[in-house]
């Protein structure tokens, strides 16, 4: 649907409905919108069509505790859903002859905020498309991982992971390939739960790596000083 806009706030409404995934929206949204760089702060909220209140939301850049994703390893149900994206230090002010044009993503002179958005809907479909027979299994090497039911499936044999390991695994292939910080990972899958310690983390690595290992050609690789990161070849 047309994007509109509110002051600094976007809305992008669907015409059919879909399953969401909260961490494949939120590792989308901050990709397209750090790349592009229209905001370092931002608050993004999703509404049922048939209800004026919302059900999930985060927010990036706001504060020490902000990019805590909740409810991040529990898809909402297929359904109506519209998302709102307020920026709250937008750095790209939209012409209003570009917004009177906003259904149409590709205007005169490149690319708009409008057509930003509209790419991160793209985006965001896109890396849901090859799972549309499961939308929660995931493909990490040899493996099949089902991210809902906490289990990895190799050659017929099914292993059982924890609630933190599934998450944490489903973090590390999100950034697959990328170096992600101790912190960051930490604040993702534990939040302010305070159950951890120091080396929880490099605990619960190691039982990854213990999990995957009869595929060589998947690593978790400490970066040291750094973070993790999930190599896939």
């Amino acid at each position: 649907m047309p994007v509109q806009k509110e002051q600094n706030r976007y809305k992008i409404g669907f015409e059919g409905e879909f399953e969401l995934d909260p961490m494949n929206l939120f590792f989308t949204v901050k990709d397209v919108i750090a790349k592009t760089g229209i905001s370092e702060a931002y608050i993004v909220e999703i509404e049922k069509c048939d209800s004026l209140g919302i059900i999930h939301s985060f927010e990036v850049g706001t504060g020490a505790d902000s990019d805590v994703i909740p409810c991040g390893r529990r898809a909402q149900p297929k359904d109506c859903y519209a998302l709102y994206i307020t920026l709250l230090d937008e750095k790209y002010i939209e012409p209003e002859e570009q917004l009177a044009e906003s259904s149409s993503i590709f205007l005169t002179g490149g690319l708009s905020l409008i057509g930003l958005l509209g790419l991160l809907v793209i985006l965001f479909f896109r890396k849901k498309k090859p799972m549309s027979l499961d939308a929660s299994v995931i493909p990490i090497g040899q493996y099949k991982f089902d991210h809902r039911k906490m289990k990895l499936s190799h050659e017929g044999d099914d292993v059982e992971l924890t609630s933190k390991e599934a998450d944490l695994l489903y973090l590390l292939h999100s950034e697959a390939n990328t170096t992600l910080e101790r912190e960051v990972i930490l604040n993702k899958v534990w939040g302010d739960e305070g159950d951890y310690v120091g080396r929880t983390l490099d605990v619960f690595i190691s039982k990854l790596r213990k999990k995957l290992g009869a595929d060589p050609s998947v690593k978790i690789a400490n970066i040291r000083g750094v973070g993790y990161r999930l190599i896939l070849e």
